[in-house]
């Protein structure tokens, strides 16, 4: 069992499955992606570190390393970080696929992350 299914194993059943969903969506994005455990949560890198997912008692926050390069989305939160922006989904709403699609591959066009896949 990898990391990040022992992670999800952990998890109460509801979580999971969004976890789970969300995780399918990020290596939707790219052949390139890999994923990978680091402080205690699952990391998604392509090249450089992309993604990552905090498992919140109301949600999971999906946090985006280059967020603050990225155009300015109502949806993206700030909150006090300098260069993290994070999209939030509560354990119980339908999850925006359209608009975490359109911010993971505006992530991936940003330079930091075309440069890896030569």
């Amino acid at each position: 069992m990898n990391p990040i299914d022992r992670f999800l194993s952990q998890l109460p059943p509801h979580k999971a499955a969004l976890v789970s969903y969300l995780r399918d969506c990020v290596h939707a994005a790219s052949p390139n992606i890999t994923e990978r455990i680091a402080y205690g949560v699952p990391f998604f890198d392509c090249g450089r570190p992309l993604c990552y997912f905090i498992c919140k008692p109301k949600g999971c926050d999906v946090g985006f390393m280059a967020g603050s390069e990225l155009a300015r989305h109502p949806a993206l939160r700030k909150k006090k970080r300098k260069l993290v922006r994070s999209l939030f989904f509560t354990w119980d709403e339908d999850v925006d696929v359209e608009l975490l699609h359109q911010i993971l591959a505006e992530c991936l066009a940003l330079p930091r992350y075309a440069a890896k896949k030569r």
